[in-house]
């Protein structure tokens, strides 16, 4: 299930749930390491997919900058690997968790997360099926004649 909103400058936000059948759940490290990452790739290696993480797929403020951000409470490696963004060096700290095959195919920020907590699922389920934003607006006249009742 999935649905599409638009954020406030207008760019499409999607968020998609996909339930595995049970013959293709994850639930070792190995298999959660093999569909996402939340490191940077090494430069030498694999040069686009650090590009793309560069551009991408860096957050923040967290680390020393934010210790209490949500994100510093899950262990990360520490590769000793660093990207400058500005005049900051950046860790694995930094780093939103991706699927390689999605960053590389869509060019573009693409957050992916494995849960098996129904907690997890049910707030996701919720999300997913809120509806969409709502606004209600009127058009007035610059005639300064008009009251006009803010509360109404």
């Amino acid at each position: 299930m999935y649905t599409i909103e638009f954020q406030k400058r207008g760019l499409p936000y999607a968020h998609f749930l996909i339930i595995l059948e049970e013959k293709y759940k994850i639930f070792t490290l190995e298999a959660y390491d093999q569909f996402v990452c939340a490191e940077l790739p090494d430069p030498k290696r694999n040069p686009h997919l650090f590009e793309l993480v560069s551009l991408h797929m860096i957050h923040g403020p967290c680390g020393p900058l934010n210790p209490t951000c949500p994100c510093m409470k899950k262990k990360v490696r520490n590769t000793r690997q660093f990207i400058k963004n500005g005049s900051h060096l950046l860790d694995n700290s930094w780093v939103v968790p991706y699927n390689s095959y999605l960053l590389c195919k869509f060019n573009c920020h693409i957050n992916v997360e494995i849960s098996s907590d129904i907690k997890i699922v049910k707030y996701i389920y919720k999300y997913i099926c809120k509806g969409h934003d709502k606004i209600a607006f009127n058009l007035h006249t610059n005639n300064t004649n008009i009251e006009i009742d803010e509360i109404k």
